[in-house]
């Protein structure tokens, strides 16, 4: 008596724990299926410094910033040199510039720190459609934000000129790779699903997202 007892209940434990396995995530479940079980949370910050409101999304252990840094510092600098392109994209930086823009309480993240926020979405080889916001891109196919990180294609700074607005998303790291460069994490329109870190010279113009200490 006592035996089937316990059958009965752990096969009701079994059962539940079956179904809330099931369940669906707190983050969007439209798109592809690899991404259905990405979760993040929404909310938002104060720039203390200027009184700029930034969108921020927890994804997995980080907390982001949802858009793209938009501090006016030395070095830093916007897309065509429109005023209204900053507004959209926040502002593009260098590399010495983007290491000390961030507010009190969030830092510029490292190669690691990107590399976190890749495996949470799925892994490098298909992060960028859980990554990108699904407007402003040229080529929207299979874009989902699944990720809420909501990545602009915001271009870049190169030796005074600007470049591949609608094409590229490119965000600096604080890790250096040699005295002349430094990696960063390149989402690009043509890439198929892939992310992919890289390094630039240090003197290029990218975007910042900064990460929550």
């Amino acid at each position: 008596m006592h035996m089937n007892r316990y059958l009965i209940i752990y096969a009701c434990l079994a059962s539940f724990l079956i179904a809330c396995s099931g369940e669906s995530s707190s983050g969007p479940t439209s798109g592809s299926a690899l991404f259905q079980n990405v979760s993040y949370t929404k909310g938002a910050m104060t720039d203390s410094r200027d009184g700029q409101v930034y969108n921020v999304v927890t994804i997995g252990s980080q907390t982001w910033m949802a858009q793209n840094l938009n501090n006016e510092t030395a070095d830093s600098y916007c897309y065509n040199d429109d005023v209204n392109n900053c507004s959209r994209y926040g502002r593009l930086y260098t590399w010495f510039a983007a290491k000390t823009a961030c507010p009190s309480g969030w830092h510029l993240p490292s190669k690691i720190e990107w590399e976190i926020l890749l495996a949470a979405v799925g892994g490098a080889s298909t992060a960028e459609p859980a990554l990108k916001s699904t407007s402003g891109w040229s080529n929207n196919f299979n874009i989902t934000n699944a990720s809420g990180f909501s990545a602009l294609p915001s271009g870049a700074r190169s030796y005074g000129s600007y470049t591949s607005e609608g094409y590229d998303a490119i965000f600096w790291s604080s890790t250096v790779f040699n005295d002349s460069e430094a990696f960063d994490l390149y989402l690009c329109d043509d890439h198929g699903d892939a992310a992919e870190i890289l390094y630039h010279d240090k003197n290029k113009g990218y975007s910042v997202r900064c990460l929550m200490n």
